[in-house]
């Protein structure tokens, strides 16, 4: 967990400044977009289940409504195990950030508002990397491309084929609502894909052994007697020889 600095502090103003009384102590909580987010269980006891809890709390709130991509916090997102909606732009494109902000705002006040990662990239910095893994060219144009990070897919048009944008934000809803029926393009390179291909292979090998073991018996025995048919016949008559 890179992208948390951590501190703690024992100074009354700080108490002061976030409203926390002494009754409250320990607290933990998080600060971003401005605002302080507490996490609520006083139990602090050193057991498994209470650090899996905070664990599981810090992780969901890590991020800030808008994360922008750099190189220590892209891995934990684009690696991570929530779908990343992605704004590619041109830093100094601010109009196209307000729009994208607006939409992380709405998204974050719905139902599923956690169920997803909201993060700008830096056409300038992430050029290559955008080109190579979703296929954006480099213009003056933001770009949207949902990236689903547990099938390694992308998706930069919506439902009706039309191009994802922070100006229709509805169908970019629509698509992080119905992520797990939509198939996308494969975000992978062709050696991932083959390595994927492989390792799905074996991985069903093991899963069915017995049933693999048959088939492997079966048709090492076809192979086998379709050698023997096709072999040279050895000739039975010793050559003769003449006195």
């Amino acid at each position: 967990m890179n992208t948390v600095s951590f501190y703690a502090t024992e100074d009354a103003n700080v108490f002061k400044a976030y409203s926390v009384g002494y009754s409250d102590l320990p607290a933990v909580m998080v600060l971003k977009d401005g605002k302080q987010k507490m996490y609520t269980a006083h139990d602090f006891k050193d057991t498994e289940s209470n650090e899996k809890t905070l664990f599981d709390w810090i992780e969901k709130e890590q991020y800030p409504l808008v994360s922008k991509l750099n190189p220590s916090n892209y891995q934990s997102i684009l690696e991570g195990k929530k779908p990343v909606v992605l704004n590619i732009i041109n830093a100094q494109d601010t109009v196209s950030q307000t729009r994208f902000h607006k939409a992380a705002i709405a998204w974050d006040r719905s139902s599923q508002g956690d169920g997803a990662i909201f993060a700008e990239m830096d056409h300038a910095m992430w050029g290559q990397y955008v080109r190579d893994k979703f296929n954006v060219e480099h213009n003056n144009v933001p770009k949207i491309v949902i990236y689903n990070t547990a099938t390694s897919e992308y998706f930069d048009k919506d439902v009706k084929g039309v191009e994802l944008s922070s100006e229709n934000p509805e169908g970019i809803y629509l698509i992080l609502e119905n992520l797990d029926r939509l198939r996308g393009s494969s975000a992978l390179a062709v050696h991932e894909k083959v390595f994927n291909s492989v390792q799905s292979g074996f991985h069903a090998v093991g899963k069915h052994w017995f049933i693999s073991i048959i088939l492997f018996s079966v048709l090492g025995s076809y192979l086998y007697k379709h050698s023997s048919n096709h072999r040279p016949k050895k000739a039975y008559i010793l050559p003769s020889h003449n006195d």
